[in-house]
């Protein structure tokens, strides 16, 4: 349902595509020039993964060269947009719950979530595209939309908790085959899924 309604119907691209692909160019590089620091962490943390740190051997070709690794990354993409697709037909009552878990995390906890999104934040910076984040991100708030209103308007920090975690779930399923195994467990885990 969202991947059909996110997704060019047709293969020529609108000019509205293109235009909006521009400006969210534009504010990515405003937005990593205002983040600099965060950046920087993220890069370390990131260095931490095994084979991505400062002596880890370039690979032979570099980016998505074949169409194997194309077709993978779609696949992820896919994974992460049929998530979501489970998350619109959850009634808000669900969401509820995962941002009230969510603010209810110890500070420990909080500290160690805090670690895998920088994680997160690194690997989408220079594994996954721009454009596919973007996607994933956008189709959280088409999933929110659709979910079924079973519950009156909740408190703006839960909503706020809830769509985050949610996004950081999908966005690791996106970042799969770069994120380990327990970040990937412990971002997946937050929304119950």
């Amino acid at each position: 349902m969202i991947a059909s309604s996110l997704l060019p119907a047709s293969a020529g691209i609108p000019a509205a595509v293109i235009v909006a692909v521009g400006v969210l160019g534009a504010l990515d590089v405003r937005s990593r020039r205002r983040v600099g620091d965060r950046v920087a962490l993220a890069r370390t943390h990131a260095s931490r993964i095994p084979g991505h740190g400062p002596d880890a051997e370039a690979p032979a070709e570099v980016g998505l060269a074949d169409d194997q690794d194309r077709d993978h990354a779609g696949d992820a993409k896919e994974r992460a947009l049929r998530l979501l697709d489970a998350w619109s037909e959850c009634p808000r009552s669900t969401w509820h719950a995962v941002g009230v878990r969510r603010r209810r995390t110890t500070r420990a906890e909080a500290g160690v979530l805090a670690d895998t999104q920088l994680i997160l934040d690194g690997i989408l910076a220079h594994h996954v595209s721009a454009i596919d984040a973007w996607l994933v991100r956008e189709a959280v708030d088409t999933a929110w939309l659709l979910a079924p209103d079973d519950q009156g308007p909740m408190p703006p920090a839960v909503e706020c908790a809830a769509r985050c975690a949610v996004t950081n779930a999908a966005l690791a399923v996106l970042a799969q085959d770069w994120l380990p195994a327990e970040d990937f467990d412990r971002l997946r885990v937050s929304v119950g899924h």
